[in-house]
């Protein structure tokens, strides 16, 4: 996505909540008041994109080298050789970000009105 009209968050707080288990819900709560996304400012954010997308494609390895290597390293490359479900993909995916109180890029979606699994061929 090269540009993107970025909002104040808009994350679902009770679809966060639902996929933990009721006893870390505490603790996410605790992690997330405030979110770490209090911190940004979705015009910056927006005005910024393109930086940062600059910045990831320089850093990042393409896709098939990022596999090569890992597969080199002994590494698995797909859900199925650690025995995830598409289901437990797809929550993990969408909230482990809110698991820790630090920025990541999956973080920002809610903000720019991306989701996650728009991205997971």
């Amino acid at each position: 996505v090269e540009s993107v009209c970025a909002t104040e968050d808009k994350t679902d707080w009770d679809a966060v909540y639902a996929a933990f288990d009721e006893s870390q819900i505490e603790d996410i709560k605790k992690l997330n008041n405030p979110t770490i996304t209090d911190k940004i400012d979705p015009a910056r954010l927006e005005a910024k994109w393109g930086e940062i997308r600059e910045l990831i494609f320089k850093m990042l390895p393409e896709t098939d080298d990022l596999l090569e290597m890992m597969k080199t390293a002994g590494c698995a490359t797909t859900p199925e050789e650690v025995h995830v479900s598409p289901e437990l993909l797809e929550n993990g995916l969408r909230y482990h970000t809110y698991m820790r109180y630090r920025l990541l890029i999956p973080r920002l979606f809610p903000m720019l009105g991306l989701d996650i699994m728009d991205f997971v061929e």
